[in-house]
């Protein structure tokens, strides 16, 4: 007990010469997050990252036990503020248009969404997409879909430096038969407006990775199920968002199509549990579809608490 306070008194004492020196203002890594802003994802360092994690979702197919090990990791290259793309790989022997992927995948909002998604990208100042008459939106009948398990998210972790430029990726997956046993579809931050903070993001649940091309431009997308805040403050007790599921009047969840470029990275939600007892035989897999509620788990790693 004495030695343990010797080096408390030790740390205290380093503590009040290391401030009046001025080594504790600011932060060691400000001079590395600085050369990331306005920088965009060479193709180089997205092909390694791809080729990398594209093997992790050939070793999953195979049942691997290790296959997610390296799901996220450090990553080789210059630092860049943030960039998603789609695996390598896309899904084979499956339908290759929107109606019968959409009958495939239990999605039958996907034809109209996707042509939704088209006519904002074409038409960018549009204030309503949902107010276009249906006859004014573009046919996509001829295109061509492929789908995709996963993608990878690469970004700047400031706070958790790791690889050489202090960059780190995730793997965001979105399959219905994981690893052969049980459907995954993970949750992700959405960028949606230009406030900082959660305040200019929302939390999605991507339900399909795809891609089409219209008019010889590549549209990588990602069809999602939304979530919205319960409230306009964290919640007191956990300091967590508490978000929910957003639903029409009928009460099915309000979903869209997505460009992937709007996905900062993967979000971790922790269902509100409340007082019930969960059943016996209740599979986590079904998590995000059994509770009204979930927190935002700023906790999950020091890239989210930030």
């Amino acid at each position: 007990m004495l030695l343990t306070n010797q080096r408390l008194d030790k740390l205290l004492a380093s503590r009040v010469d290391f401030q009046a020196r001025g080594m504790l203002s600011g932060s060691c890594l400000a001079p590395n997050a600085l050369p990331t802003r306005g920088t965009m994802l060479p193709d180089e360092v997205r092909n390694v990252v791809l080729s990398q994690n594209d093997r992790n979702d050939h070793q999953a197919s195979t049942n691997d036990p290790f296959a997610d090990i390296h799901d996220q990791g450090p990553t080789e290259g210059p630092k860049v503020l943030s960039s998603v793309s789609l695996a390598r790989c896309h899904v084979r022997k499956i339908p290759k248009t929107f109606q019968r992927l959409a009958t495939l995948y239990h999605l039958p909002s996907l034809p109209i969404l996707s042509s939704r998604f088209v006519y904002e990208q074409l038409h960018p100042n549009t204030e309503d997409i949902s107010l276009v008459p249906l006859a004014e939106l573009p046919s996509l009948s001829d295109c061509r879909v492929r789908v995709f398990p996963s993608a990878v998210a690469t970004f700047f972790a400031p706070s958790d430096p790791c690889g050489i430029g202090g960059m780190h990726h995730e793997r965001i997956r979105a399959t219905p038969l994981w690893r052969n046993e049980y459907p995954r579809y993970d949750c992700v931050f959405v960028m949606t407006g230009l406030e900082s903070g959660i305040h200019g993001m929302h939390v999605a649940r991507v339900r399909l990775f795809f891609s089409f091309i219209y008019q010889r431009s590549t549209y990588p997308c990602a069809f999602v199920d939304w979530f919205i805040s319960s409230d306009t403050q964290p919640d007191p007790e956990t300091g967590m968002w508490i978000v929910e599921p957003e639903v029409d009047d009928n009460g099915h969840n309000m979903n869209s199509v997505i460009h992937v470029d709007t996905i900062l990275r993967s979000a971790h939600l922790i269902p509100v549990y409340g007082n019930i007892t969960l059943p016996a035989g209740f599979h986590f897999s079904d998590s995000l579809d059994a509770f009204s509620e979930y927190y935002i788990n700023r906790y999950a790693d020091h890239r989210t608490f930030e």
